[in-house]
């Protein structure tokens, strides 16, 4: 079956090199595992082999692998990722893959970028900022990246975001107004 794979590449690569299509790259690059996929979609590099390690460390338990190499990117900076709000973004994305296998765009497009912010007394929190192509993710891989945001500000020793009381009182009033202007007439 690998040779064929390969085989079959190669003739699109070779198609794709005419330049009569609008890339002249193959998107689809054949990988032979969720590991391979998770290292090419999103890395970091070396993640392929550390995630196979980590899976059979676990007993094949993925969500423990996921938050074992989750806690090595961005804690233990295995992978040397300088910048620690990279690291938290590198990590949310490669635990994202592996939980979608790689199949849909959440973790590419649902994910537009992740930050470490100031809340207005200087402490910095872990800022996870959502799009559409999120919901293609699922519910459980939606809110992954906030239970690894939180992770995240534990093992950096960050803090909470921290709202303003403006910020509540307008949560506040949002809720009321939905509530009564737009529950109502759905009923």
């Amino acid at each position: 079956m690998a040779a064929r794979v390969r085989e079959q590449f190669g003739w699109a690569q070779k198609a794709r090199g005419t330049g009569r299509d609008v890339s002249i790259e193959v998107e689809s690059i054949p990988v032979a595992d969720l590991a391979d996929r998770t290292e090419k979609i999103v890395g970091p590099p070396g993640i392929a082999k550390r995630f196979r390690e980590a899976l059979a460390e676990c007993n094949g338990k993925r969500m423990d692998a996921i938050f074992k190499v989750f806690r090595e990117i961005v804690a233990e900076n295995t992978f040397n990722i300088p910048d620690m709000q990279q690291r938290v973004e590198q990590g949310i994305r490669t635990a994202l893959v592996i939980l979608t296998e790689g199949v849909v765009v959440a973790p590419l497009d649902g994910i537009p970028k992740v930050l470490i912010s100031k809340n207005p007394d200087g402490s910095r929190y872990v800022d996870v900022y959502f799009a559409g192509p999120i919901r293609a993710a699922g519910g459980s891989a939606t809110v992954l990246p906030l239970i690894l945001g939180d992770y995240a500000q534990k093992l950096l020793g960050l803090e909470r975001y921290k709202p303003t009381e403006d910020e509540v009182e307008r949560y506040v009033e949002e809720v009321n107004i939905y509530q009564t202007e737009v529950v109502s007439r759905q009923l």
